[in-house]
């Protein structure tokens, strides 16, 4: 039997044909494996296929063809031109579409070339061991159409304060929700609200391509602001229908330097008459200064008043156990680049295990980010995390989608089993 009618074959078993991925960039000096990811992509449904030795064969076929590929395969160790310096050379022709890495390196320099694809600000989708393994890469490109159909085509670059501003002024900020479930009972335990910009123009765009602008200019507290009432309005509507579940609420350290926002949060709260235990409040781990006392104070005093605090990204930054002794956190938010390779890396899995242990020892809630796979979901609950929080379970989404959800979830949810598991 032919390559393509084998991978015909193991392919019929794992569901519909891509819609949205329509023309793929396979980089790999192995003929053969190229020729076995071309069978699967074009049994997927791809039109166009285009396949490189090497990185640079690889960037002629990018820069002819500009913008118009969707998905990129990149193996690591290759001749004439790495996949490591290949990452590089797309950042620098600013390529945004959905990349995987794979390769057979030893897992620590796959990590740090995932790790290098996000300092990059690459729209890495995730990393694949040598074998091809089929379901994994179906995971993968499944992935990088949910990616593509929210991913907008912007950058950082392309705005100035003046555009976001006029967003802050017209009504163009939106706030989306992404689940968390218990792993324990499989209940809706809460969501987190996630900024978004809905452009006239460009759609939607996602925080990282303007969140940054807001944090160098005057505009984060505005923003932060609108997010909270829209947070704190769309709270009251789940109230009235039965609905009390905690939301989340990111706050940028930049924010933290108002002493007056423990004061205005608690009044808002207050006067929409809502529980104020109902909100969390995120802090990013990477930015927290414990030496500087205006964070410390307003963090204080945000929980004496009865909010949740949860650090978010934990195990990023440099000085987490620091951190987690200064400041009165009630949550900890493990960080999606350890939960995504728990179960294929040692390292990232000793991590999860170590930020778990930490954690239940200094009796803090425990929420794992960036759960895509059952797997992912297997392995945090039989560690004991308490919340999950992922694509497995929901992608982001407008007010009225994540009450369409929530209904149809506790109504496929059969004795606290979740029906995605």
């Amino acid at each position: 039997m032919s390559v393509q009618r084998q991978t015909e074959a193991k392919i019929r078993d794992l569901g519909e044909r891509s819609k949205d991925i329509k023309t793929v960039l396979i980089i790999d000096d192995d003929p053969i494996l190229r020729v076995v990811a071309e069978s699967y992509f074009k049994s997927r449904g791809s039109e166009r296929i285009e396949s490189a030795a090497n990185g640079a064969e690889a960037l002629k076929i990018i820069d002819a063809r500009g913008a118009g590929i969707d998905f990129i395969l990149c193996d690591l160790n290759m001749p004439e031109l790495d996949g490591v310096q290949f990452l590089r050379l797309l950042k620098e022709r600013d390529y945004r579409g959905p990349i995987a890495i794979l390769s057979g390196e030893h897992e620590a320099v796959v990590v740090l070339a995932e790790n290098l694809a996000t300092k990059h600000e690459l729209n890495l989708v995730g990393a694949l061991r040598k074998p091809l393994n089929f379901e994994q890469l179906d995971q993968l490109v499944r992935k990088s159409e949910d990616h593509l159909q929210e991913y907008d085509k912007t950058s950082l670059s392309d705005f100035k304060e003046c555009d976001l501003k006029a967003a802050l002024s017209g009504g163009q900020i939106r706030v989306f929700y992404q689940p968390k479930i218990e792993t324990a009972t499989g209940r809706i335990a809460g969501a987190e609200a996630l900024v978004r910009w809905d452009h006239p123009e460009r759609g939607i765009v996602r925080p990282q391509h303007f969140v940054p602008l807001a944090e160098s200019s005057s505009l984060i507290e505005e923003l932060t602001n609108q997010v909270i009432q829209t947070a704190i309005e769309d709270a009251a509507r789940w109230r009235k229908l039965k609905i009390n579940f905690k939301v989340a609420i990111n706050l940028s350290v930049d924010v933290l330097y108002n002493l007056n926002l423990p004061d205005e949060i608690a009044a808002r709260v207050d006067a929409s008459e809502l529980d104020r235990s109902q909100f969390i409040f995120e802090i990013t781990e990477s930015r927290l200064l414990e030496q500087d006392t205006v964070p410390m104070e307003v963090l204080a005093r945000l929980r004496m008043m009865g909010f949740d605090l949860s650090i978010d990204d934990f195990g990023t930054g440099y000085s987490n156990l620091e951190h987690l002794k200064e400041f009165p956190f009630t949550e900890l938010k493990i960080d999606q680049s350890f939960v995504a390779h728990a179960t294929t890396d040692h390292r990232a899995k000793a991590s999860v295990e170590a930020s778990v242990s930490l954690g239940k020892k200094l009796g803090l809630r425990l929420v794992a980010e960036g759960v895509e796979t059952a797997a992912d979901w297997g392995f945090i609950a039989k560690m004991g995390v308490d919340q999950a929080q992922g694509y497995l379970i929901a992608k982001p989404m407008p007010m009225d989608a994540l009450l369409e959800w929530y209904f149809e979830y506790r109504a496929k949810c059969v004795n606290g089993r979740p029906h995605f598991i």
